[in-house]
């Protein structure tokens, strides 16, 4: 009878414990008030063309960029749909915002197709910059600001699309070609301007930009 008495009291104890723990617990949850919401960056994803060693240019910039303190990541083109939805999942996660875009060649392509998915999915795009993309596009709706180094193809306003759009036609620059348009300094450092400045926190300065269409007039 006494082993019975002194296991009842034993689990007695135990459960008062567990108790105790468990209400210091929510009290300390409550204190502490809601989890706190992770702080919103920006972002900026940087596309290589069909080979890496071909687009150099963009992980020279994400070097500068990352110097500057701006997250930047660099893909292959051929990733444009897992990075899409990566992108809207942070997006929506309250991680990455705003979101920038850059690529060259196919991964231009890449940067266009994936400001069409996000318009799907209702995540806005605060700049887009091409380096001569393979074909023509249309911006849509949700890009603030789209701007597109080219040698041949001319980007085109899309449905509702409402925001800033420049064709910097470079044809004529015979120093320029396919394979160094994203390495040309002058060229990145428009695009870093450009990235600076949609990703400051005055909400769209990267729409004060530049004229529609243009010839070769990049920042000095």
């Amino acid at each position: 009878m006494n082993s019975l008495r002194r296991a009842a009291a034993i689990g007695l104890i135990a459960a008062l414990a567990a108790v105790s723990l468990g209400f210091h617990s929510w009290t300390a949850q409550a204190q502490a008030g809601p989890q706190a919401r992770p702080q919103a960056q920006p972002h900026v994803y940087l596309f290589h063309g069909i080979f890496a060693f071909l687009s150099l240019g963009m992980d020279e910039m994400a070097k500068t960029l990352k110097r500057r303190g701006i997250h930047a990541t660099v893909h292959n083109f051929d990733e444009w749909q897992s990075v899409a939805a990566q992108a809207a999942a942070a997006y929506q996660a309250g991680t990455d915002n705003p979101i920038i875009l850059i690529g060259h060649s196919l991964g231009a392509n890449s940067v266009m197709k994936i400001t069409d998915y996000l318009n799907n999915v209702n995540v806005p795009v605060a700049l887009a910059v091409t380096f001569d993309s393979t074909d023509t596009y249309y911006a849509p709706k949700n890009v603030s600001r789209l701007l597109n180094f080219t040698r041949y193809f001319e980007m085109r306003r899309g449905p509702g699309f409402r925001g800033s759009l420049t064709n910097v036609n470079l044809k004529s620059d015979p120093e320029i070609t396919h394979l160094n348009i994203d390495t040309t300094p002058r060229l990145q450092a428009w695009t870093i301007n450009e990235v600076l400045a949609a990703a400051s926190s005055d909400g769209g300065a990267a729409n004060r930009g530049w004229p529609g269409n243009v010839a070769v007039a990049p920042p000095r």
